[in-house]
C-alpha cells in the first residue's frame, strides 16, 4: 500500500496538495496534505473477471487510445476501486504519467475549506496521460469541489491525449450533482457496469483468491466456507485473508479444523 502525493508524475510515492495562503485565521497560513491509498497489488490479473471480461478489455485498451473517457459503475463489492487502481498501477509499470484521486477521501479532509481555498485545486492534472477519479458519486455534498472537478474535466476535454477513468457506485445519470454541467460532462464517458459475481461462481472465486495468495484449498474446505460464511465477495475475501494469516502463523495446511479455529466456528 502506497501513499500518493499530489500532483504525481506517476513515480512519486506521496501525494501533496498545497493551497497557498490558506488562512486558518487572519494570521496563520497552512499547507494541506492529503494521502490517497493505492494498493500496488491491485492489478487486472488479480481481479476475478469471469463475469466482467468486456469491462477488463475496455480498460486495458485505454492504453492504446487517446482522449478516452470511461465511467465504471457497479454495486458495493464489485471491485470498482480495484479496477481504477489496477489501471493506475499499469500506467506506472509502463512509465505513463498518471494520477489517482479519491473524492471520498478528499471530502473527509475538506471540512474547513471554502470556494476560495479550492480554486485551482487540480491545476496541471490535465497534462497527465491518465487521470483516475474514484468515488465520484460522493461529490454531491460539496458544490465547491464539484466546480473544481468540472473545470478539470473541461481542461481534459480540451487536451487531445489525456485519458479519463471514473469510478462510482451509480451511473452518471443517477449522480445527484448541484452542478448540472458536471453531470453532463460525466455522461460523455463510455459507461461500463460491473456485474456482481453470481452464486454459482463463488466456488471459482474462492479458488481464484486462494490461488493468488499461494494457498492450497480443497473443494471440501471451499464448500464448507460457502455453507458457513456469507457469499458476498467482500466477506469471502476477508475470510480468505484471515485463514491465510492464521495458516501462516500456525504453519499448518488449510483444513476444515484449521478453518474452524481461524474463524472461531
Amino acid at each position: 500500500m502506497t501513499d500518493l502525493i499530489f500532483p504525481t508524475n506517476g513515480w512519486v510515492n506521496n501525494f501533496i496538495i498545497k493551497i497557498k495562503d490558506f488562512q486558518l485565521s487572519k494570521t496563520i497560513n497552512e499547507q494541506i496534505y492529503f494521502k490517497f491509498k493505492v494498493n500496488h497489488e491491485k492489478t487486472f490479473d488479480s481481479f476475478f473477471s469471469n463475469t466482467n471480461e468486456l469491462v477488463i478489455t475496455e480498460l486495458r485498451n485505454m492504453f492504446i487510445k487517446n482522449a478516452c473517457w470511461i465511467y465504471v459503475s457497479g454495486s458495493t463489492g464489485t471491485g470498482i476501486s480495484h479496477l481504477l487502481q489496477a489501471a493506475f498501477n499499469m500506467a506506472l509499470q509502463n512509465n505513463i504519467n498518471s494520477t489517482y484521486l479519491n473524492i471520498n477521501e478528499i471530502l473527509d479532509s475538506l471540512t474547513v475549506l471554502s470556494s476560495k481555498d479550492l480554486s485551482n485545486y487540480f491545476d496541471g492534472l490535465e497534462s497527465h496521460d491518465l487521470v483516475c477519479i474514484d468515488d465520484i458519486d460522493k461529490i454531491s455534498n460539496n458544490i465547491h469541489l464539484e466546480e473544481q472537478v468540472f473545470y478539470l474535466l473541461e481542461r481534459i476535454k480540451n487536451n487531445s491525449k489525456t485519458n479519463l477513468l471514473i469510478g462510482a457506485h451509480v451511473n452518471a445519470s443517477q449522480i445527484k450533482c448541484n452542478l448540472n454541467d458536471l453531470q453532463s460532462r460525466l455522461k460523455w464517458a463510455l459507461g461500463l457496469n460491473l456485474k456482481e459475481i453470481p452464486d454459482d461462481q463463488n466456488l471459482n472465486f474462492l479458488k481464484f483468491k486462494t490461488s493468488r495468495l499461494g494457498l492450497e484449498i480443497t473443494d471440501d474446505v471451499a464448500n464448507y466456507l460457502l455453507r458457513r460464511c456469507g457469499r458476498g465477495v467482500l466477506e469471502l475475501s476477508k475470510v480468505v485473508d484471515t485463514i491465510d494469516s492464521y495458516s501462516l502463523k500456525k504453519g499448518r495446511a488449510v483444513t476444515i479444523p484449521l478453518v474452524k479455529e481461524a474463524l472461531s466456528f
